[in-house]
């Protein structure tokens, strides 16, 4: 069977952890690289909708959300606070170059062109569960 990295009691990692430790970011980018490309076909949902709608209309000042996906501007909306950032935007933590993630997927892939994993599940920030093994044959960005 899969030895899964996390079960469902996952915890996403925290800046400190990413910045400091290697096998936590090579961690982060092959659950990311697996994940992104399921992630980035989310659609919004109604309620994503309605928001843009409202704000449209201007019943809405501004939607402020904990979420990283970027679903409320799919929707059309233009006035949203992303409180925890988004998964949208990469910036290299050496050099401050930023990219958008679409663009640095392509990056990944160019290094792991023989990486494939099997998804056990994906989180809403695109955190793919995989077997752990598989991590450690992945090179990091």
């Amino acid at each position: 069977g899969i030895n899964a990295e996390y079960g469902t009691k996952h915890r996403p990692i925290q800046h400190m952890e990413f910045m400091t430790d290697a096998k936590a970011r090579q961690r982060y980018w092959a659950r990311n690289f697996v994940g992104f490309p399921v992630f980035i076909e989310k659609k919004p949902n109604i309620s994503h909708s309605v928001l843009a709608a409202m704000e449209h209309h201007n019943m809405v000042d501004w939607v402020i959300t904990q979420n990283v996906d970027r679903l409320h501007q799919k929707a059309g909306s233009t006035k949203v606070t992303e409180l925890h950032g988004t998964t949208n935007i990469v910036t290299c933590q050496r050099c401050n170059y930023v990219t958008d993630r679409e663009s640095f997927q392509g990056y990944i892939q160019s290094y792991n062109s023989e990486f494939v994993a099997e998804i056990i599940n994906v989180t809403p920030d695109a955190d793919a569960e995989i077997d752990k093994d598989l991590i450690r044959s992945f090179p990091t960005p």
